[in-house]
């Protein structure tokens, strides 16, 4: 037993003796109790703790759904990558003590960031509204829901070959999961539809019994304190069972997905791959570093096109689902669609703000690119190249949406000075925001030996729940322009970070 635990041990205490996972823990606390001191003063009256806690519950979730697709998801993924799986079986460790110590201290050290708000959100009670039984449902649910984010994302790290897949592995499965009632009611309607009564009462049935305990509604209406209905006992039983599933799976699939990596392939075959994919990147651009970036970081123009089929494919289905008959796009249909691409957009551009340098910071290779006949900032310039060219798929909805919609758009800002003031706002306030995305994800992932993408997520998220409503309350209509000059001096400051940083380890290289 001691062998088994003890990779699982050393983990866990690099985790909670980390500088960084005290900086986790103390953000954690000042956001909990700035954001109810926002609650108790502009509660509306009568139940400011419920008011609090129900959204802070549902971010709770959402913070959980982003860590399982790169913190959870990159356990054993990254020791891949880093071509150290092998080092580690070479030490006599076992699967269990593998998947221990790697996957589920990452869950153990997740669980401790959600707890360390327990007390503090018990506050809600003196605020009024909230009994103690509703916060320690919530947190039940929460804590059963990262278990199962946890291991979901620990087997789709022992399948997938690197991050970006293991990443994409635990999105379809999760939704697989948490969408299984509507899956299960479609083929219910399609069975019977092509007159297979008896199959279609059996996915009835299913239906049933997933909407009760495993749907994604059933779990959000559970945490959002409309869990006098919910079957809450049933949803985390639910989620313990499926979590400890994919662990199981995970450690049967150990042996066979992580004994032979693909570094220990033979060099002809590696060879032959490496030769395939530059045969599909094509001829390389005038900007070599930037080419190189787009099709062997970002994927290409193979998932661009991917990207577009999905995005284009998602908007036409959107347009006929508020259509109804009328195959017109409306001004609600236009706006949903441009909001929609641009929360895609955003976490697409801290995606690759966490991958831009990653690959450079492993190989330990920005000494080499530090020495090549140009700038510093021409090589961060090629960089973000190629992240606009992976961009450009949403970025065309986004552009397409703005043009059906500029009409009515301008029609709206011209009414009066106020709405003029808003959309002078909004022009500088986009733009400052992805740079803002891009460049915290680019830090982060240089501090960060793993968690960059959700680490820039979360902070940003809780940044703005934390600034917006102070600069609000303080300047009302205008409260555009102090933000815009708070991200724009943050975007300068993260800029000369990343500069200095690069410098720091091409040095080190």
């Amino acid at each position: 037993m001691h062998g088994i635990l003890a990779l699982f041990v050393r983990s866990l205490r690099e985790q909670v003796r980390g500088p960084s996972f005290a900086w986790m823990r103390a953000g954690l606390a000042i956001v909990v109790l700035i954001t109810m001191m926002f609650r108790a003063r502009w509660s509306a009256g009568g139940a400011a703790g419920m008011e609090f806690f129900a959204p802070f519950a549902v971010y709770n979730g959402l913070m959980i759904m982003i860590a399982a697709t790169s913190y959870f998801a990159s356990a054993i993924t990254e020791e891949k990558e880093e071509q150290t799986l092998g080092l580690l079986r070479m030490t006599n460790l076992s699967a269990l003590a593998i998947l221990f110590g790697k996957g589920t201290s990452r869950m153990l050290g997740g669980m401790m960031l959600l707890l360390v708000q327990f007390p503090f959100a018990l506050l809600a009670v003196t605020l009024g509204g909230m009994a103690p039984e509703q916060i320690a449902i919530c947190y039940v649910l929460l804590c059963s829901f990262l278990f199962f984010c946890a291991n979901l994302g620990l087997f789709a790290s022992v399948i997938a070959r690197n991050n970006t897949r293991a990443a994409l592995l635990t999105v379809f499965l999760g939704w697989l999961y948490l969408w299984s009632p509507s899956i299960l009611g479609w083929f219910a309607d399609f069975t019977g539809f092509i007159g297979v009564s008896n199959l279609s009462s059996t996915f009835s049935d299913f239906q049933r019994g997933a909407l009760e305990y495993s749907g994604f509604r059933t779990f959000f209406q559970a945490i959002s304190i409309a869990w006098g209905s919910a079957p809450w006992r049933g949803t985390s039983l639910a989620f313990g069972i499926a979590g400890l599933g994919f662990f199981a799976l995970a450690w049967a699939s150990f042996g066979r997905f992580a004994a032979d990596p693909p570094e220990t392939k033979p060099r002809a075959i590696a060879n032959k791959s490496a030769n395939s994919s530059l045969s599909r990147a094509g001829r390389a651009w005038p900007d070599a570093i930037a080419w190189k970036d787009q099709h062997f970081i970002h994927g290409g123009s193979r998932t661009a096109a991917i990207k577009a089929i999905i995005y284009f494919s998602l908007a036409v289905w959107i347009t006929a689902s508020m259509a109804g008959n009328h195959w017109r796009a409306t001004e609600a249909t236009i706006w949903t669609i441009f909001t929609l691409s641009t929360l895609v957009a955003l976490f697409e551009t801290a995606i690759a703000g966490s991958r831009v340098f990653r690959t450079e910071v492993r190989g330990q290779t920005l000494g080499d690119l530090y020495v090549l006949p140009q700038e510093l900032k021409a090589l961060i310039r090629s960089k973000r190249r190629a992240v606009l060219h992976s961009l450009l798929p949403v970025g065309s909805i986004i552009a397409l949406s703005l043009v059906c919609g500029l009409p009515s758009l301008l029609t709206s800002a011209f009414d009066s000075t106020e709405s003029f003031l808003v959309f002078f706002q909004v022009i500088f306030l986009i733009p400052l925001e992805f740079i803002f995305h891009y460049r915290l994800a680019a830090w982060f992932s240089l501090r960060l030996k793993w968690g960059g993408f959700p680490a820039a997520m979360v902070t940003s998220f809780f940044g703005h729940l934390v600034g917006i409503p102070i600069l609000a309350a303080s300047v009302q209509v205008v409260f555009g322009i102090p933000l815009i000059m708070a991200l724009a001096g943050m975007n300068a400051a993260l800029a000369a970070a990343i500069r200095k940083m690069l410098t720091e380890r091409a040095a080190d290289a």
